[in-house]
């Protein structure tokens, strides 16, 4: 399931500078890896990138809003597929 308001607010934190326990994700169990997270923060002041990747991250009005820039990557079905062979 997604969990795209936790995903909003973890932004929010990490932008504010503030930590944020981030989910471990097992493409092989299709799960989050139960009491398992990295806590992350980016300190204030902070320049540079935070990359969110993922298939439904442009979906959501509230989570597009939490973003600078946007870019989309579009591949042939091949390339998924080699693409998801290898991660998973």
């Amino acid at each position: 399931a997604l969990s795209t308001s936790e995903l909003v607010a973890d932004l929010q934190r990490l932008k504010a500078g503030e930590t944020a326990q981030i989910p471990i994700y097992s493409f092989a169990a299709n799960a989050r890896v139960q009491n398992q997270s990295i806590p992350q923060c980016i300190p204030r002041g902070t320049r540079g990138v935070l990359l969110v990747e993922g298939l439904m991250v442009l979906h959501d009005e509230a989570l597009r809003q939490q973003m600078d820039v946007r870019v989309y990557v579009d591949c042939d079905e091949d390339t998924r597929f080699m693409r998801r062979l290898a991660r998973d």
